[in-house]
């Protein structure tokens, strides 16, 4: 017989209640929950399934709608660009009116000097579908340089600043002093050559027509030729060719500064730097204008058809040598009666 002291067996047993269950009841539950718990877990990838789907089906709506709206506001930019954009004639005449009234402002006594530079790469040789041969081309660098005095277009309908008569004893007055082209000479034996170091390339050939537009100031300058004349307004549409001459100029001020002997800069910068030096020693300032290219600016446009020519091989050019001697000769000559006295 089982007394009280084995209640604990009793209770194992099931005969005595623990809890208001017995220990099968409470068997009976846990077995239901560990069966529950394996349930869920079996169905876990199921539900991560389903969470994911939900997430994706979540991400792409907004994906959907972040698209709509870039596309509706894409469409709003491109309308209000389509209301304010001007038209290419407009953005031509405005450019053109902009390169005008920069020309008309400068000072009276101004000599414009326009110059452009082109480059055509080389071509392979090459057999046309018609059985045609083409030979193959070298690459090919012109430059222009055209000295103008001051005008605007008489289609522009505005006071010619010039302020000279219009025509001279019957005849159209003159509007160029020298129209310069060539090509690039890359040869240093050549009476033409004006420091080019670099390898074939627009911005060479525009620095060859800065530095040969600079020659044909600087030798009318010293000939006297230039009656009134003290500024020179160098007229470009590179913005490159301008950067390296400022930066030639000031790099030649810090070497004369820290040297009383003279300095020559190399390449053909170096050459425009030394060049405006000689023409300020002449009393001429040397003032920048950029202008667009191929807006209708008459000085430019000359200036273009001259490098054209010089890509062609066609050649009308100051000697640097010469140019450079006459003036270094004319600053003798002033310098004798000073060093008699």
């Amino acid at each position: 017989p089982l007394g009280k002291d084995n209640d604990e067996l009793m209770r194992w047993a099931g005969w005595l209640r623990e809890g208001g269950a017995t220990i099968w009841q409470r068997g009976e539950a846990e077995a239901s929950r560990t069966a529950r718990e394996d349930e869920l877990r079996e169905m876990q990838p199921t539900f991560r399934k389903k969470r994911r789907k939900t997430q994706t089906e979540q991400d792409d709506a907004q994906r959907d709608q972040a698209a709509d709206t870039d596309k509706l506001e894409d469409e709003q930019a491109k309308a209000e660009k389509r209301q304010s954009a001007e038209t290419k004639e407009e953005k031509q005449a405005r450019q053109m009116k902009e390169a005008h009234d920069w020309i008309r402002d400068l000072p009276k006594n101004t000599v414009c000097v326009y110059t452009d530079g082109g480059y055509d790469p080389p071509k392979e040789a090459r057999t046309t579908a018609s059985g045609k041969h083409i030979p193959a081309r070298p690459a090919r660098a012109g430059w222009g340089a055209e000295i103008w005095y001051r005008v605007i277009s008489d289609d522009d309908n505005r006071a010619d600043v010039d302020e000279r008569p219009r025509t001279i004893r019957n005849k159209p007055r003159k509007k160029t002093i020298l129209s310069l082209y060539g090509p690039v000479q890359f040869d240093t034996s050549s009476n033409y050559y004006v420091a080019a170091v670099e390898p074939p390339s627009s911005n060479v050939a525009e620095m060859s027509g800065v530095a040969m537009g600079l020659l044909g100031i600087l030798r009318e300058a010293t000939a006297d030729r230039l009656n009134g004349i003290n500024t020179v307004a160098m007229i470009v549409d590179s913005r490159i060719a301008m950067f390296k001459t400022g930066t030639a100029l000031r790099d030649l001020e810090t070497a004369l500064q820290r040297t009383s002997h003279q300095t020559r800069m190399v390449g053909t910068a170096g050459l425009c730097a030394e060049l405006i030096v000689r023409l300020s020693q002449l009393n001429i300032a040397v003032k920048w204008v950029w202008v667009k290219g191929h807006a209708e600016v008459q000085g430019n446009e000359a200036a273009d058809s001259g490098a054209t020519r010089g890509k062609q091989g066609e050649e009308q050019a100051m000697q640097p040598q010469t140019v450079i001697r006459a003036h270094d000769d004319q600053r003798r000559r002033q310098m004798e009666p000073m060093t008699k006295a």
